[in-house]
């Protein structure tokens, strides 16, 4: 592979140059409407787009080493260096915690771009994590909002296996179904939508389908869903669930690809939840560069909601900071951007400054819609509300607990 050349992808005006040909952008640099052309080689489509609708922002400093996990995270990455692999299937093998291939990746590698893909999906997310609200708002192409919301441990989740920060590690133990991660999700506005609650379970194994549960108020059941829901936009939103967090995918259901490089503004800086809106209610957050593989992720299904997927994943950390999704006709559909933000180990582990994704906007090209999605992980006095590695209880994440939470 030539990682000197350049690619452009034509989608109406918008084209992207290969870092190697753009130079630096001075700190301090305010990038909007009238000027955005002449930094085309470091904006991403999802910036663009953005930034059409209003949006400006400064050029921040440089966030290497600002940008990192917890020290248990890192001392389970060198512990276990070495004992990852990739099988004929696609199928990670010899995963422990940590970081499956924290080895520098070879661009001419065949295996490059699966390799990409299981450190984006095993990056650091703390043991834990739990919210105390997050708030979901769809804006429709008029500019009507919709804003749902949850409250009190309204989003969280639950790593049996992968364990670096808190006791017992890597795993809790007995775990009989080898069950990888829990996450538990609950809606508590609009009332249309208030009490639905969903418990989605995940397997170290590949090969087997998620387990997932939906409480249905108006019927006050619990209902087992099919694994294609995730493919479906949840709440009147652009997203998917799979979309959530830039990837929540299986890996083995994608084809993956390592297309390019590219040095491109991200918004990974020092920023506290809820963030500040222009009148347009865009986010304004400083972005800096950031060095990136280019990965095309085609699914593996032809019936799959979308044709292609293309990530920007960060080469230090893995977050995915942006991402094109094209439709059946190759058009340019949804477009994502990730927001960082920084939170603290709970009581129970290191209280240890990390850094984990805090907020993420999806705009969909063709209907002129897009959703702002906030993990709201401060109060508007500074008080960190959002944990991370806390110890949660495992009878959170059951489904006798989910019954007896709808019937409440």
């Amino acid at each position: 592979m030539n990682l000197t050349r350049f690619f452009s992808i034509v989608i109406t005006s918008f084209w992207i140059i290969s870092s190697a040909f753009a130079a630096d952008i001075p700190k301090g640099t305010t990038i909007g409407p009238d000027n955005w052309e002449q930094y085309k080689p470091y904006l991403s489509l999802a910036t663009i787009t953005q930034i059409k609708r209003g949006m400006r922002f400064n050029v921040g400093g440089d966030a290497t080493g600002f940008l990192h996990s917890s020290s248990g995270y890192k001392k389970a990455t060198e512990k276990y260096k070495g004992t990852c692999s990739v099988n004929a299937d696609g199928a990670l093998q010899g995963w422990v915690a940590g970081r499956p291939f924290p080895e520098a990746i070879d661009p001419n590698d065949p295996q490059a771009g699966i390799k990409i893909a299981y450190n984006l999906e095993r990056r650091y997310e703390g043991d834990d994590q739990t919210l105390a609200k997050y708030r979901l708002t769809n804006v429709s192409a008029n500019g009507q909002q919709r804003v749902v919301e949850g409250h009190s441990k309204a989003w969280a989740w639950l790593f049996l296996k992968g364990r670096t920060d808190l006791a017992p590690t890597p795993e809790i133990l007995p775990n009989p179904d080898n069950i990888w991660k829990i996450n538990t999700l609950t809606m508590d506005a609009p009332y249309d939508l208030k009490g639905t609650m969903r418990l989605l379970v995940r397997y170290e194994d590949p090969t087997k389908d998620d387990d997932i549960w939906m409480y249905i108020p108006t019927m006050r059941r619990v209902r087992r869903m099919s694994g294609a829901q995730r493919q479906n936009n949840f709440a009147g939103t652009v997203a998917t669930y799979d979309d959530i967090r830039g990837f929540q995918g299986r890996p083995l259901e994608y084809t993956w690809q390592l297309v390019d490089e590219q040095k491109i503004l991200c918004a990974a800086l020092d920023a506290k939840t809820p963030f500040p809106r222009n009148e347009n209610g865009m986010w304004t957050n400083d972005r800096t560069i950031r060095d990136c593989w280019v990965v095309d992720a085609t699914p593996v299904s032809s019936t799959h909601v979308y044709k292609k997927r293309r990530f920007w994943v960060d080469k230090e950390i893995y977050v995915p900071w942006h991402e094109i999704v094209y439709d059946a006709q190759d058009r340019a559909w949804k477009v994502f951007e990730n927001y960082n933000a920084p939170v603290y180990t709970g009581e129970n582990a290191d209280k240890e400054f990390v850094i984990i994704e805090q907020a993420f906007i999806w705009l969909d090209l063709l209907d002129q819609t897009y959703t702002l999605l906030e993990y709201i992980g401060w109060d508007e006095n500074g008080n960190q509300t959002g944990k991370i590695s806390v110890g949660l209880d495992r009878d959170w994440f059951t489904l006798g607990t989910l019954r007896k939470r709808g019937r409440r």
